[in-house]
């Protein structure tokens, strides 16, 4: 079973739109406000994004786990906040 979810302009939450058969090259933007790249951009944001979703995620998860022990995660402290001109639809699947 493969998940799918809906790439979004992180700034208007709608989804993106392009050709139907794109290709690497091949333009997709928010019909919004027009926020757009190639595709191949796109998903190498997207990717970046997941990531860093995850990256979150064990963090915090690390944290709680440690808090539950009495002691102190030691992480080497937050992370780098970067914006993304594109994420996805947590919602989806």
């Amino acid at each position: 079973m493969t998940a799918s979810h809906v790439v979004k302009c992180a700034r208007c939450k709608v989804a993106l739109e392009g050709p139907d058969d794109a290709r690497p090259d091949s333009l997709i933007a928010c019909p919004s406000c027009g926020a757009g790249d190639t595709r191949e951009n796109v998903e190498r944001e997207v990717d970046e994004y997941a990531a860093s979703r995850v990256s979150q995620a064990l963090d915090a998860m690390v944290e709680g786990f440690a808090l539950g022990l009495g002691q102190s995660s030691n992480l080497e402290g937050p992370r780098a906040q970067r914006t993304y001109r594109f994420i996805i639809d947590d919602e989806s699947s």
